[in-house]
């Protein structure tokens, strides 16, 4: 008896995406809950196999109550991983048939890697367990995952047609929004760290956004630096490499801050804020010395 509640529960759990503490106190809450109602109609004059049944039978089907369970503990999971799959699947296809017909130059590699992720991602979307078993594979994936989908901009650039190119290119910034979504979810609701583990939902949403827009800013600005160093050549001067390795470096220090210590949380939030207003003065400042000396 005791196994077919424990296969019933293993069931319904293998729908939902739980660390390791959560599903074992949800695996003792439901099959104490199962135990009583079993109890219950054995008391009605029931025997213990049709008890068991009955006790099942009211908890409802597995793979629906394992659902439920799943939008409870991590709401929008489900509909982040779809989007992704489906955004990533449309933006790679279609900038590969465009690139084929009317470009020079044809993104096989960046199709093939897009593919490969949208069908890892997919894995994740049947397996929600794996998903918190491997937790810190999946985040680590979904980062991989962003930089490789901001790629297709280079590919974007080569489209002529206006309309084509801005649809194109909001389905690219839909397909980054849906990735940084599941890195967002897991974090503020199941979290890795242990730091994070012990804050409040509000608290964890602050120092994700932070973590959030900081990383992007910071990431995306020395992202596109080193790819100009790539294709244009590394400057004669250091002093290029040495601000985007400062920059980056700054901002490591503060997420260590943010995610290990919980009396310096305040100072990586400060040098997260310090971080991006030099890259977002250094940009603006670049813009502005371009512009003069267009007109003059």
């Amino acid at each position: 008896m005791a196994n077919k509640f424990e296969n019933y529960v293993d069931s319904i759990l293998n729908e939902v995406e739980l660390n390791n503490q959560n599903y074992n106190d949800l695996k003792s809450e439901i099959l104490t809950y199962l135990n009583e109602k079993k109890e219950f109609y054995e008391g009605k004059g029931l025997d213990s196999d049709s008890a068991a049944d009955a006790s099942i039978e009211d908890f409802g089907e597995s793979k629906e109550v394992g659902k439920d369970l799943l939008k409870t503990y991590l709401p929008y999971r489900k509909i982040a991983l779809i989007s992704v799959i489906i955004s990533s699947f449309v933006l790679s296809t279609s900038v590969f048939l465009y690139s084929s017909f009317f470009a020079n130059s044809v993104p096989l590699i960046w199709l093939f890697l897009m593919l490969s992720s949208a069908g890892v991602t997919s894995y994740f979307y049947f397996k929600p367990l794996k998903t918190a078993k491997y937790r810190a594979f999946f985040i680590g994936f979904m980062v991989v995952f962003s930089f490789i989908s901001l790629i297709g901009q280079f590919y974007l650039e080569a489209i002529k047609h206006d309309i084509i190119y801005m649809m194109l290119f909001v389905l690219l910034i839909i397909t980054f929004v849906a990735i940084l979504t599941n890195i967002v979810i897991g974090a503020i609701h199941q979290p890795i760290s242990s730091r994070f583990q012990i804050l409040n939902t509000t608290q964890r949403r602050i120092n994700v956004l932070f973590n959030l827009v900081s990383g992007i800013v910071v990431l995306g600005y020395t992202s596109l630096i080193s790819v100009g160093f790539f294709i244009f050549g590394v400057p004669p001067s250091l002093a290029p490499i040495t601000f985007v390795l400062f920059i980056l470096g700054i901002w490591v220090i503060s997420l260590v801050f943010s995610l290990i210590k919980v009396n310096l949380s305040m100072v990586g939030r400060l040098l997260q804020v310090g971080v991006v207003a030099l890259v977002v003065s250094t940009f603006f400042s670049q813009k502005i010395i371009d512009v003069i000396n267009n007109l003059f």
